[in-house]
């Protein structure tokens, strides 16, 4: 009897520590990727870069992390996300995703991992293009501007 008894209560320990050890939901309903060009009178060329914002159900924004790829595995971006509301809904990431100076923003297939600080990843990938810089450029009036004809947001 007493051997029962010591099991059911390890039993009821192990169910009650799994129960309280249970992770929420985490997952992406939106990846919004927006290529940037900032706009230069200084040198002939222009500095890109991408603003990356998802819309994630985390439990927080501590303990979140993201590593973005280009799409030739070359160059990595890892950061902690800000948070920012809009519409309603909250997005998590960020505007500094910056190509080295004068080299274009890689256009195709590029990755996305989340990491969360209780051990968790999601890998996701996103597309990237864009088209006519120098059109965007010589249309841009008033900064910042989307140009919709180039899909290029210029600063």
């Amino acid at each position: 009897m007493k051997a029962f008894r010591t099991f059911f209560l390890v039993f009821l320990c192990s169910f009650f520590l799994l129960a309280s050890c249970h992770k929420g939901a985490f997952s992406v309903s939106h990846v919004i990727a927006q290529p940037y060009i900032v706009a230069s009178d200084v040198s002939s060329s222009s500095d890109m870069g991408l603003s990356l914002y998802v819309s994630a159900s985390v439990p927080s924004l501590e303990g979140l992390s993201m590593v973005v790829t280009d799409p030739s595995s070359n160059l990595t971006w890892s950061f902690v996300p800000s948070s920012v509301q809009y519409d309603g809904a909250v997005y998590y990431g960020t505007s500094d995703i910056i190509m080295p100076h004068g080299a274009p923003l890689p256009e195709g297939s590029w990755s996305l991992e989340i990491l969360y600080k209780d051990g968790r990843t999601l890998d996701l990938s996103f597309d990237v293009s864009y088209r006519d810089v120098e059109g965007a450029l010589s249309r841009a009036g008033e900064l910042p501007v989307f140009d919709s004809s180039s899909n290029l947001t210029v600063l």
